[in-house]
């Protein structure tokens, strides 16, 4: 009697990986939306729009070792 298995179908399992799942979740939607709400998202294009005229506007030092 005391070697059932006390857990046949997974149930705890399951509780508990819904359960995490459900955590992360939420704190991941809470945080985005939080950062939404503040504006705080920094989605847009000008650091890579910066580096790109920068890169462009260098000479390329085509056949050289580093540039020297």
């Amino acid at each position: 009697m005391g070697s059932e298995i006390l857990d046949g179908t997974g149930l705890n399992g399951t509780l508990l990986n819904y359960a995490l799942m459900t955590f992360f979740l939420g704190a991941a939607l809470f945080i985005f939306i939080y950062f939404w709400w503040k504006g705080l998202l920094c989605l847009d294009e000008e650091a890579k729009v910066q580096m790109m005229k920068d890169e462009n506007s260098r000479p390329a030092n085509k056949g050289t070792l580093n540039g020297k």
